[in-house]
């Protein structure tokens, strides 16, 4: 339970304003750490798509094999992220 800056009484989760004196509930403004990750993850597996891609037609740079394995990787590890964010909007 949350407790009212101003006269101290408790709060519900949802209040915005205290009931007893009238003061407005600080909301605090988080990160979402999920979200983030899971935008970082998404352009991380397209870099390494059009790497994948690219290295099928290039003779410098990584391997076509190299490439596929961390594109395959990236996108187990994307979807997982992606439950993470899903799981934690919910909440």
């Amino acid at each position: 339970m949350n407790r009212c800056l101003s006269c101290n009484s408790l709060l519900a989760k949802q209040d915005l304003v205290c009931g007893d004196c009238g003061y407005a509930v600080v909301v605090p403004n988080r990160l979402n750490i999920p979200r983030v990750l899971n935008t970082a993850l998404s352009v991380l597996f397209y870099v390494a798509l059009g790497m994948t891609i690219a290295s099928l037609f290039l003779t410098n740079g990584p391997s076509t094999t190299i490439c596929g394995i961390l594109t395959v990787s990236l996108l187990f590890v994307r979807r997982s992220a992606k439950d993470a964010v899903e799981k934690t909007s919910r909440q």
